[in-house]
């Protein structure tokens, strides 16, 4: 449902825009009308129903607009609420490749050959530093929330 949400607020704010013009001609009308029925002859009582036809078309006019506000701030809404999974999906992406970064660069580093290193590693500590180095930056990324 909320798919088509964007393409329902859509054409009904098309069908608005065309009923909201159409109102206001016609609030035109029954406004020149209410003014220029003389206040004498067959029409004298029929008055006040013009009046309160140009009035009525003048609030269907009114609501009009507020249903156009109302689907710019659905279709706001809904821009917002993506915006805001999309922003989620991009945290979680930015935490992805920051931990896949680190045993990539240990992997790289002791690829290449460096010969006469002054030092001697063992597969288990570089292992164990790896672990611990991922469980850090892990850590440092839940503690904002962004894993939450």
């Amino acid at each position: 449902m909320l798919e088509n949400l964007l393409d329902t607020a859509f054409q009904f704010k098309r069908v608005r825009s065309t009923l909201a013009s159409s109102l206001f001609h016609q609030k035109e009308v029954m406004a020149v009308i209410a003014r220029n029925i003389p206040g004498m002859g067959p029409w004298a009582g029929e008055k006040s129903v013009f009046d309160a036809l140009a009035d009525e078309t003048a609030y269907l006019h009114e609501t009009a607009g507020n249903i156009r506000e109302g689907l710019f701030s659905l279709i706001d809404a809904r821009i917002n609420a993506v915006s805001y999974e999309m922003n989620r999906a991009m945290r979680v992406i930015a935490v992805f490749s920051a931990l896949v970064l680190i045993p990539t660069l240990i992997g790289q580093t002791l690829g290449t050959n460096i010969l006469g290193a002054p030092f001697t590693l063992y597969l288990w500590e570089v292992t164990a530093w790896t672990i611990i180095s991922l469980l850090v930056v892990g850590w440092i990324f839940y503690r904002p929330g962004w894993l939450r």
